[in-house]
């Protein structure tokens, strides 16, 4: 989509957190997307000083600036330690439980602000360089044993909007909600195949 309908040709830039991990307010990474904010959390350089944001906070709408407030006792969650342990796993269940407890609530509540907002949180464009860091992780600890990890997603969450909520699947579809087709679980699971086709560097 973003080739074809944007025309972009570009690399899409993850944040690799862990080394950052405890000191996100000095990260060069995060100062080149506006930095950590000021004392009220605003965040006041570059462009992304200038972007009205209407999502939130929570489920309401109300116009403010982007706003972080980081937290580096959280962001010390997403270390190499935590990565290793991750990393380390054997299933995709353990891993998943071992993500989602370190690494993926250190860039969420390290950033804080919009970011620490599960209802506005991609409002933030951290959020998107985030998330690709943990797909880079899956991917990462998929390619290290593919035989048994690259299909590997049993009993590893629930369709929430169904009603009544039911257990995913490898045939369970994943909705774009109209920006993409629908596809089957199992055709997203190996990024350099079928539905997907990208690589990690």
């Amino acid at each position: 989509m973003m080739r074809n309908e944007c025309g972009y040709n570009g690399r899409m830039a993850y944040w690799e957190e862990f080394s950052d991990a405890g000191n996100f307010r000095n990260s060069a990474f995060l100062r080149d997307f506006g930095g950590s904010g000021d004392s009220d959390g605003y965040v006041h350089d570059n462009e992304f000083s200038t972007i009205d944001l209407n999502l939130g906070p929570g489920l309401e709408n109300h116009r403010r600036k982007l706003r972080r407030s980081i937290n580096d006792t959280a962001s010390a969650m997403g270390s190499q330690q935590y990565v290793d342990e991750a990393m380390s796993k054997n299933t995709f269940v353990e891993f998943l439980a071992t993500i989602r407890s370190f690494s993926h609530l250190a860039g969420h509540n390290g950033v804080g602000g919009e970011l620490g907002d599960v209802q506005t949180a991609p409002v933030d464009i951290i959020f998107f360089s985030h998330h690709i860091y943990i797909d880079y992780l899956w991917d990462k600890w998929q390619r290290a044993r593919p035989e048994a990890r690259l299909f590997d997603i049993q009993r590893s969450g629930y369709e929430t909007q169904a009603n009544p909520i039911v257990e995913t699947n490898y045939m369970t579809d994943i909705s774009f909600l109209g920006l993409a087709p629908s596809v089957p679980m199992y055709s997203a699971l190996d990024t350099q195949g079928g539905f997907l086709c990208y690589v990690y560097e």
